[in-house]
């Protein structure tokens, strides 16, 4: 019988706990610049591959949006209003786990309900 350990974390993974970590906390808010490639590499312990790598991950989930080179457009933005990020993913899950549409739907209309009503109650 073999001893198994849990796999420690992908070095991406890491990178997206941090950043995680830091909306959770307050550390990053929709509108900030996430540190630079390099800073965020060397503060993680990790490549700046595995930087980029998760970036791409937060792209392609519509949280951030990157820019290259120099000036205002540059590196890596948290976005204020995220668009279809979640949809895509919530996708790719129905189509790999073959969710029935009728459980999908009823989950969307709990969350929609919950979101106006939390809207509502809330006058800010």
């Amino acid at each position: 019988m073999q001893n198994r350990t849990p796999e420690s974390p992908k070095a991406w993974e890491v990178v997206l706990e941090h950043i995680e970590r830091g909306l959770i906390d307050g550390r990053f808010a929709p509108g900030d610049r996430l540190p630079a490639e390099r800073e965020l590499a060397a503060s993680l312990g990790v490549g700046r591959s595995s930087v980029r790598e998760a970036l791409r991950v937060l792209e392609v989930l519509g949280l951030v949006r990157t820019g290259t080179g120099s000036g205002p457009a540059a590196g890596a933005i948290i976005i204020a209003t995220p668009q279809g990020g979640m949809a895509a993913l919530l996708r790719l899950q129905v189509a790999a786990q073959g969710f029935p549409l009728h459980d999908i739907v009823e989950t969307r209309l709990l969350l929609e309900t919950a979101v106006v009503e939390s809207l509502a109650a809330d006058p800010d």
